[in-house]
């Protein structure tokens, strides 16, 4: 792959479309329901433009109340993006790494540091997949606990994938809707398969489920 200062500027064109079914009863701290998402991104080919791949991501989130203040939660995620004309020619900012929060986080391990190493470089996965498992306390209608479980990796293609071998993250953690700020929260990670064993904070803005 060529980086972006060894390639230059890039001239790339695309278009994404999703679907998705939310039949959560809240969107913040929902007691049940669940979170079907599919999207796909095209670049290039007829839309023209330099970079030409194609980019898929599926989620399944469901929910599931416990007793009266516990819910269990289960996600599932993963995806792939291949390059239009030739499979490995996508571009090195459009893999995927794991690590951190967000869409692509593994609580327990620092931001894109989770994915295929070449020569001590983490190169970007061209699929991936992620699995958490929460359990939540309600303390009200805007906060709660949380304990995790996160498990995934990414792998440079399907001859590489090795859904056995896989980073593992668990932690503690909390969610708050505030007025003004929205929602924050703070997990505690500890990346088992991170150099041994290590403790990751992370601070999050917003949440996903």
């Amino acid at each position: 792959f060529k980086s972006w200062s060894e390639a230059g500027p890039l001239l790339s064109s695309s278009i994404t479309f999703g679907i998705k079914r939310d039949t959560r009863d809240r969107s913040f701290n929902a007691t049940k329901g669940s979170i079907t998402s599919y999207t796909i991104e095209l670049s290039g080919g007829p839309l023209m433009g330099d970079v030409h791949f194609h980019k898929h991501n599926f989620q399944r989130v469901n929910l599931f109340p416990f007793k009266k203040k516990f819910i269990s939660v289960f996600s599932m995620k993963g995806g792939y993006v291949g390059g239009l004309y030739k499979p490995d020619s996508v571009p090195f900012y459009e893999r995927f790494f794991l690590g951190d929060i967000g869409y692509y986080g593994l609580r327990g391990y620092e931001l894109r540091s989770v994915g295929p190493i070449e020569n001590g470089v983490n190169i970007g996965g061209r699929l991936y997949f992620i699995f958490t498992f929460e359990e939540r306390y309600r303390i009200s209608e805007t906060m709660y606990l949380l304990a995790f479980l996160d498990v995934g990796n990414a792998w440079q293609s399907y001859h590489d994938l090795r859904p056995f071998i896989v980073k593992k993250g668990v932690g503690i953690g909390f969610r708050m809707e505030m007025p003004m700020l929205g929602i924050i929260g703070f997990d505690l990670g500890y990346g088992i398969d991170n150099n041994g064993g290590k403790w990751v904070p992370h601070i999050q803005f917003g949440t996903q489920f």
